[in-house]
């Protein structure tokens, strides 16, 4: 671990340089095991791909404070119990904004290409960019896209994309880069700050046609599926 100062109320614990599953389990490992120590003067943790923010009160404790009691913490080998989530996703050519690009670069067809992207069990690896966003990972090679060079002004909310290894979905509308390969009707942006998924969690998508898209986009009462799992 590489612990550096970010500002004067932050700091931030680096385990590696690139984004991988095994370095992303040590990062939401080590943000379990501080959440459990409940440190005076922290005011919240971010995980992320391969590193750990760490936002404190500068009235309550410093960076040296918390760094000793880095040094002693203790990582358990297992992590807390995660959820598959089940998130339903329109590949309707009206909601893929970026068909055609999947179909030129994949040199698939878009059947094959919705079972490459619904037949894999995702990680989130973190949250950001926008309140509820999802980095997810990893995307089968054969239908990776790099970012666009020129970012959409306007991406609908419950767009999901592809950007290289990464999928997400844009909770808003926003801005972006990703190359949207559909929408899901599902509400990821919550005003109370409360998401139905977190950092360490997995999302399997299944294919919904438009006309169920339609349905459960309107339905308030409409519950993803979970199911809770081991982690390593």
């Amino acid at each position: 671990m590489k612990i550096k100062p970010l500002g004067e109320q932050a700091m931030i614990i680096e385990f590696g340089d690139e984004i991988s599953r095994e370095i992303n389990t040590v990062v939401l490992k080590t943000y379990e095991a501080l959440d459990q120590l409940d440190l005076p003067g922290v005011i919240e943790y971010v995980p992320a791909y391969a590193s750990l923010m760490i936002v404190y009160d500068p009235e309550v404790t410093s960076l040296d404070q918390i760094g000793k009691r880095l040094k002693g913490l203790t990582i358990k080998e297992k992590r807390r119990k995660a959820s598959i989530v089940m998130i339903p996703i329109c590949y309707d050519e009206s909601l893929a904004l970026d068909k055609k690009e999947f179909l030129r670069r994949s040199g698939q067809q878009w059947e094959e290409i919705i079972k490459l992207h619904e037949g894999i069990e995702y990680q989130v690896y973190m949250m950001g960019f926008l309140p509820g966003f999802l980095y997810m990972g990893e995307v089968d090679q054969r239908i990776q896209i790099s970012r666009k060079k020129v970012p959409r002004k306007k991406i609908p909310k419950g767009s999901v994309g592809i950007a290289d290894a990464q999928t997400g979905i844009y909770p808003v509308e926003s801005p972006g880069g990703w190359n949207i390969i559909g929408q899901s009707p599902i509400a990821f942006f919550s005003t109370e700050g409360k998401f139905p998924i977190r950092a360490g969690d997995r999302v399997q998508f299944f294919a919904v046609s438009k006309k169920d898209y339609e349905v459960i986009s309107t339905d308030k009462n409409y519950q993803l599926q979970k199911v809770s799992v081991n982690t390593k």
